[in-house]
C-alpha cells in the first residue's frame, strides 16, 4: 500500500494529512461529503472523525468497508456519539444506547451524517 498526501480542511484551515491510499480513500471521501453538507471537521485521526455544525458535535468511527454486524444499518459507521454541548443526544456503540429522535435539529444532523456514507 502506498502513502500519499491529500488536502483536508480542519477547523477552517487547509492542511496536508498522510493518507494510506487504499484504506483511507473512503474516509476522505466521507469527510468531503460531510463538508459539502456544511459540517466542519474539528479533528481527524487514524480512527476517529469529529465534526460539528449548528451547535452539535459528532464523534464518528468510520471504516472503509461496511459492517453488517457492527455498522449502523449495516453501514460504515460503527460508533457515533452526537452531543449538544451538554449531553449525548445520540449514541451508537455497535448498538443503540440513545437513538436519534424522530424529528428536529438532532434528527436532521444525524440523517445528514448517515447520508454521507
Amino acid at each position: 500500500m502506498g502513502t500519499r498526501q491529500r488536502a483536508a480542511t480542519v477547523s477552517g484551515q487547509s492542511s496536508f494529512l498522510p493518507v494510506d491510499a487504499e484504506e483511507d480513500t473512503a474516509r476522505l471521501e466521507f469527510v468531503e461529503r460531510l463538508q459539502d453538507r456544511g459540517f466542519k471537521l474539528v479533528k481527524k485521526d487514524p480512527r476517529w472523525l469529529i465534526v460539528g455544525r449548528e451547535g452539535l458535535r459528532a464523534h464518528i468511527l468510520y471504516f472503509s468497508e461496511p459492517s453488517k454486524e457492527f455498522g449502523i444499518d449495516g453501514g460504515y459507521v460503527s460508533k457515533l456519539t452526537v452531543t449538544d454541548g451538554k449531553k449525548k443526544v445520540v449514541n451508537y456503540d455497535r448498538g443503540w444506547d440513545v437513538e436519534p429522535p424522530e424529528s428536529g435539529k438532532v434528527r436532521e444532523f444525524y440523517d445528514d451524517i448517515m447520508g454521507c456514507q
